[in-house]
């Protein structure tokens, strides 16, 4: 929001966001816990604004444009079609928010009873179904920048975030963030984040992308105004580092509990391996398809 002064009037748009603040401090809110929430609303919705932009751009005015019209023209032609798909962004932005707001609420209660019954000794805790964090991403996606331009290359990583979201979803996870050539995943347990990641090292070979390199670790995860934080996020992390191309490669837990709850997975051992920021080596295993009978 612009500065207040004598010669700059406040919008009203502006005083109502203000009011919207007051508001949800006398509902509880703290201002440490508003300025997080509109922190991350700052970042998403200008992504989203952002992408809005580059579609019109693109999709609209390059075309026109390509055909001989005229910047004057331009702008008297797309004003309409810019106020169309404005108001279709708007709407469907409100659709998916309220979508995703009515599962974290459901899942929010749920857990809440899960959590009450625990406490009561009415339900046991399921130590075997911890969740399992994926780092995924394109080997030599630098050295590809420079052989094919940077928008060629950034198209072949917006598709591979496409794949990343669809395979994710399809094994009961989703991505948490993108970024840029690759994408950090959330999953329920490790037998679904090894699946997903081998489909989509597959996925993405048949896709001619670059080969995919990922790293798999199995633990708590502490959340945090949509991220997530904590040792399994950093050890998935330096284990994708290490990855070959076209590798998938697990911890230790990860292969325990992945072996447990699902056939058709194999892991070859690769020993101990020392990760940065982790005081004793690490026991990796490269996770595969099992052999038909």
């Amino acid at each position: 929001m612009p500065p207040l002064s004598a010669d700059q009037p406040l919008r009203e748009d502006d005083a109502e966001f203000i009011w919207l603040l007051a508001e949800c401090r006398q509902l509880g809110a703290s201002v440490v816990g508003m300025e997080r929430v509109l922190r991350v609303f700052g970042q998403s919705v200008r992504r989203c604004v952002d992408t809005m932009r580059d579609l019109f751009r693109g999709e609209v005015e390059e075309p026109m444009l390509n055909a001989g019209l005229s910047y004057h023209h331009l702008f008297e032609v797309a004003a309409t079609k810019r106020l169309a798909l404005q108001r279709i962004g708007f709407r469907m932005l409100f659709l998916l928010q309220r979508r995703m707001l009515e599962e974290a609420v459901f899942d929010n209660i749920v857990g809440r009873l899960q959590d009450a019954l625990r406490e009561h000794g009415l339900e046991p805790g399921d130590e075997d179904s911890l969740p399992a964090v994926a780092f995924a991403d394109l080997s030599g996606f630098t050295g590809l920048t420079h052989e094919i331009g940077d928008v060629s290359a950034a198209e072949k990583a917006a598709r591979f975030e496409a794949i990343a979201q669809r395979l994710s979803c399809a094994f009961d996870g989703r991505i948490v963030k993108p970024l840029g050539d690759g994408v950090m995943m959330l999953f329920p347990d490790a037998a679904s984040a090894v699946q997903a990641s081998l489909s989509l090292v597959e996925q993405s070979r048949l896709d001619e992308l670059p080969p995919v390199r990922v790293g798999v670790a199995t633990g708590q995860v502490v959340p945090r105004d949509g991220d997530i934080f904590g040792r399994t996020v950093n050890l998935a992390a330096r284990v994708s580092a290490v990855a070959g191309p076209s590798q998938t490669l697990v911890c230790l837990n990860t292969r325990a509990a992945a072996e447990a709850a699902a056939r058709g997975l194999a892991f070859q051992g690769l020993g101990a391996v020392s990760l940065k920021g982790f005081k004793d080596s690490v026991p990796l295993f490269a996770a595969q398809r099992a052999a038909a009978g």
